[in-house]
């Protein structure tokens, strides 16, 4: 399977304002859909809360992770659960949920649409530390037909050699789900995909989302509308 490697950088990101701040959408597919539109099946995008106190917008039909990046945050799902987020600790729960945030600060947000799934992972790499992302088929070998996307939080590195700065967005995305058989350039193509990670001039703090297809059943997402209260994901 070919993947292509996208990077963009943080000066190509679109930042809007939702009433509790701003949010800067990362990636969405498939591409030509939109938020606006709600003809999307997943999105990623980061969201600046600078609002003491906000409900989030209704996403019925959508399912969505959520990690802390910097302060806290307290979400209350009406009717279901209430759970306390620090840093790079996560929340899953429905769109349809009526959620209630109070705190401030950054978030790392996945919507899901049903018949996808996805799951977020915090990434911590001392000065010059190298790694390689972990996988359900082995260490550095990414699940087959997955899309992988990094986040540079904090500090530079490169994935893949290809180099991320702070705020920098990296999309590892098949070929497949893109409904084309050429790869377009300059993008990188790596068959299978293998994904190294190292640390650029001190510590550096990357997020990662993984997202595939539920081959189940396509109708239905895994998450039904059931929320998960978690709070991990630190790396």
């Amino acid at each position: 399977m070919v993947y292509l490697h996208k990077l963009i950088p943080k000066t190509a990101q679109k930042t809007t304002t939702w009433p509790g701040g701003t949010t800067t959408e990362l990636a969405v597919f498939p591409e030509g859909s939109s938020y606006a539109a709600r003809n999307f099946q997943w999105r990623l995008s980061t969201a600046l809360v600078t609002a003491a106190e906000s409900t989030f917008t209704a996403l019925p039909g959508w399912h969505r992770l959520l990690m802390v990046l910097n302060g806290s945050m307290q979400l209350t799902h009406a009717g279901h659960h209430r759970v306390t987020l620090g840093p790079f600790e996560q929340d899953s729960f429905s769109g349809s949920w009526i959620t209630h945030c109070a705190g401030m600060g950054q978030d790392f947000n996945l919507m899901l649409a049903a018949g996808w799934q996805g799951r977020l992972q915090a990434l911590s790499l001392a000065d010059g530390e190298r790694t390689g992302a972990m996988a359900a088929t082995g260490a550095g070998t990414v699940t087959d037909g997955a899309t992988e996307a990094f986040y540079c939080y904090v500090g530079a590195a490169q994935v893949n050699e290809i180099t991320m700065n702070t705020g920098d967005f990296l999309l590892l995305e098949p070929v497949e789900m893109l409904g084309s058989a050429e790869v377009p350039k300059p993008a990188k193509a790596s068959q299978p995909l293998v994904v190294r990670i190292a640390a650029c001039h001190g510590p550096a703090k990357l997020i990662r989302a993984t997202i595939n297809r539920i081959e189940s059943d396509p109708r239905l997402n895994k998450y039904g509308d059931k929320g998960t209260k978690t709070a991990s994901a630190r790396g």
